[in-house]
């Protein structure tokens, strides 16, 4: 009998190959020298890994019978909290209309603004943000790693050795961070008129009112922040009322219910609130990027505007493009638009202009029509390049990553388990995003999040074609052109049946519960160390 891939001894080796395959692989051992001797290297291997762990004390890494407990029952127990919470604001979001449809990520109009705020968040200030959250992260884990070393210098020498390791590490980490001021207050929180704050200032508070100057970012967490003052680099706002009627030298972020601006910007203004206001007199140096549910915009926009909105209303000046997705759109006299306007509507008549409006560039009301996507070219020119795409990732992953492929892609076929453990992934994650993002500090971690989700979306259905194709070619052998082909028929079917009508999206669902949670249950595995058969 012909020898079987070193992989597939590894995997034999873990207890994890089917018990058919498992039986052939103990047949020729019997009879192969040169295989046995492979085998016992591998669980030599592997017994040595379970000792080091041992005597590291690491017991959270033992093997996880020891617990007594399955590990299936400790993440379902996650997994039917994400799902409870993913339910119910499920049903929240199904009470509320469509002009807030800008924040829900399941939307077009929730994922463009998700992508477009995202570049605009990392090219104006999102480094210095990273840069201060690697400062105030680090220093956190220097602290926890100065308490380790200490424990450990009363145990062994070579586990001090690794907290003073880490602690070096740690501080390296650290060095690019700069000063940060932290203000609270139960109250108000006022910063006086003759008062200058050189460092970011992070201000928290039932009102914050800056009266003064901050020469830096300037972070609020508060009911109400009013600016009368300076801040000479960006505005971070997360409350219910954001009021600027003094200079921002930098950018405002806002996520908030009402944000009325009187006075001057100098980049640009990115905001997600119910009401958005410019009063006349207000200037914004750079664009506008506005997702509410009504903007009132009277004041000078040297930029451009982008809108997503169920009401707009223009009376001032915008000096380049118009980009809007609304439900209604008004120019009135006297606007100027330096460039054109592009305004997607459900009818024409939702976009009316005034006498006396100009614009300098041309005029373009598209009406959102729904369009039999099957009768367009394109749609299946995509549908191949994502198809070769994917094929070529799952090649390299099953090549480089071969048991964690093999593994993950047999987990889809546990069954209701990893359908419910995906579900609470699936609909858990964006709500947890959400939350970082409202948070203090959280934007930064919650777009990284957002990115691994986005991964973790495309990793799914590739372990679920692979394991199809499995269920069609039989007996395949790892890194094979049978597991090749086969990983390319799933690939195939799961195209076809994604995009049926009707039902199409119930199994792209479906695909996404099984693979989600067979991705997170081999990684939930892969941090354990295995036993040897």
């Amino acid at each position: 009998m012909e020898c079987f891939p070193e992989i597939t001894y590894a995997i034999f080796v873990d207890g994890e190959l089917p018990a058919e395959e498992a039986q052939r692989v103990r047949s020729h051992l019997s009879g192969c020298a040169a295989c046995r001797a492979t085998v016992a290297a591998l669980t030599a291997e592997n017994k040595m890994l379970v000792s080091t762990f041992a005597e590291a004390g690491a017991p959270e890494l033992a093997p996880h019978a020891a617990t007594g407990r399955p590990a299936w029952l400790e993440l379902l127990a996650v997994a039917a909290v994400l799902a409870l919470i993913g339910v119910v604001v499920h049903w929240i979001n199904g009470q509320t209309s469509e002009a807030v449809n800008w924040l829900n990520p399941f939307t077009s109009e929730g994922r463009n603004n998700l992508a477009f705020n995202a570049v605009f968040y990392v090219s104006h200030g999102g480094a210095q943000v990273l840069e201060h959250l690697a400062s105030v992260v680090g220093w956190i884990v220097l602290t926890i790693a100065t308490v380790f070393g200490v424990f450990a210098l009363a145990r062994t020498q070579n586990r001090f050795r690794s907290g003073l390791s880490l602690i070096a590490l740690t501080i390296a980490f650290c060095l690019p961070g700069h000063a940060i001021e932290t203000r609270s207050s139960k109250g108000i929180l006022s910063i006086p008129q003759n008062e200058t704050i050189n460092d970011t200032l992070f201000a928290s508070g039932e009102s914050i009112e800056i009266d003064g100057t901050v020469n830096g970012d300037l972070f609020t967490a508060a009911r109400s922040v009013v600016v009368h003052g300076d801040v000479t680099g960006n505005v971070f706002a997360w409350s219910q009322s954001v009021e600027v009627d003094g200079k921002v030298g930098g950018s405002i972020f806002t996520f908030c219910q009402n944000a009325l601006i009187r006075g001057t910007v100098g980049h640009s203004v990115y905001s997600w609130v119910e009401f958005l206001r410019l009063e006349p007199g207000s200037q914004i140096t750079s664009d506008v990027v506005a997702g509410s549910q009504e903007a009132d915009l009277s004041g000078k926009i040297n930029g451009g505007l982008i809108a997503f909105a169920g009401l707009v209303n223009v009376h001032g000046d915008i000096g380049r493009n118009v980009l809007a997705y609304v439900g209604e759109m008004n120019l009135n006299s006297p606007t100027h638009i330096g460039g054109g306007l592009t305004a997607n509507v459900h009818k024409r008549s939702d976009v009316r202009i005034a006498d006396g409006v100009t614009i300098g560039g041309p005029t373009d009301i598209r009406l959102r029509k729904h369009q039999n996507r099957y009768a367009q070219p394109a749609f299946y020119i995509w549908r191949a390049i994502l198809l070769v795409g994917a094929f070529i990732v799952g090649w390299i992953a099953m090549y480089v990553f071969p048991g964690f492929f093999h593994n993950a892609s047999r987990a889809v076929g546990t069954g209701w388990k990893t359908f419910a453990l995906g579900f609470a992934v699936l609909v858990g994650t964006p709500i947890a995003i959400v939350l970082i993002a409202i948070s203090l500090i959280g934007l930064p971690l919650a777009l990284i999040t957002f990115a691994l989700y986005c991964v973790s979306l495309y990793a799914a259905l590739i372990f679920v074609a692979n394991f199809l194709g499995g269920v069609i070619f039989k007996n395949t052998q790892p890194r094979s052109g049978e597991a090749l082909l086969a990983y390319f028929v799933g690939l195939l079917i799961l195209t076809i049946i994604f995009h049926l009508p009707f039902i199409g999206g119930v199994f792209e669902f479906l695909g996404l519960c099984l693979g989600l949670g067979a991705l997170v249950w081999q990684l939930y595995r892969a941090r354990r160390p295995v036993v040897a058969a």
